[in-house]
């Protein structure tokens, strides 16, 4: 059984994908994404400064989604001097919508986005991305990066509970998307259930966290749903 975990939304999009090629799946949407209440002190004193940046960067739709709406609190997009850029073609898709151009990596993951940083020149770049994001892009003697939460994700326990049950009872293959939530939904699993459940993992990154506690780790080559399910048939 091909096991699901991406919020509901994004879930959804992905179950029809599977749907279409006729391969068995389900659904555990094991956090939510929720709109960021207040910005922090230091998030505001940053952006007022949004446009002496040449970069504006988003991991996902939902950054698009939910840090396009702080950016426009600061400067028009009009006005908007910086070069966008999208870790991915739905990110990229979801800015588009905005009438906004941006640069994509060839390849779609946050290592890649800070290469593209790199061949861009770029010296001052904002990265727009979620509450647990790992901060994987760093400042460097080229470029100075700073992160801004757009959006908090929330682990949904009760999901992560019934999920437990569902790996504790058969082997399946679970899409992980990161390490937050492999975190959470293995910490109470028994080894016999780690050690029958393959995870499909979008990065090099978490391929590397996730191999500390189990070996059945296959790596796509991005997070893109066409990526993930390509991973997925070749262990089949």
């Amino acid at each position: 059984m091909i096991i699901n975990t991406r919020p509901h939304k994004q879930a959804r999009k992905l179950s029809y994908k599977l749907e279409a090629l006729n391969i068995e799946h389900t659904s555990f949407p094991l956090s939510d994404i929720k709109q960021r209440k207040n910005l922090t002190s230091a998030d505001i004193e940053i952006l007022k400064d949004i446009h002496t940046f040449d970069g504006i960067a988003f991991t996902s739709a939902a950054a698009v989604k939910y840090g396009i709406k702080i950016v426009q609190d600061f400067i028009s997009l009009e006005e908007c001097n910086a070069k966008f850029l999208a870790v991915g073609p739905s990110t990229q898709e979801n800015l588009s919508n905005h009438g906004l151009k941006s640069l994509i990596p060839k390849e779609f993951q946050s290592e890649g986005l800070g290469l593209l940083m790199q061949d861009e020149g770029l010296k001052k770049v904002i990265i727009f991305s979620n509450s647990w994001s790992e901060k994987s892009i760093s400042s460097n003697e080229e470029t100075e990066v700073v992160y801004i939460a757009s959006h908090d994700l929330e682990i949904n326990h009760e999901m992560v509970k019934n999920l437990q049950k569902e790996l504790e009872s058969s082997e399946n293959i679970v899409f992980i998307y990161s390490t937050n939530i492999f975190d959470a939904l293995t910490a109470d699993l028994s080894k016999k259930a780690l050690s029958s459940t393959t995870w499909i993992i979008p990065s090099t990154r978490i391929a590397n966290h996730v191999s500390k506690v189990s070996g059945k780790v296959v790596q796509a080559s991005s997070a893109i749903d066409e990526d993930m399910i390509d991973a997925c048939i070749k262990i089949n």
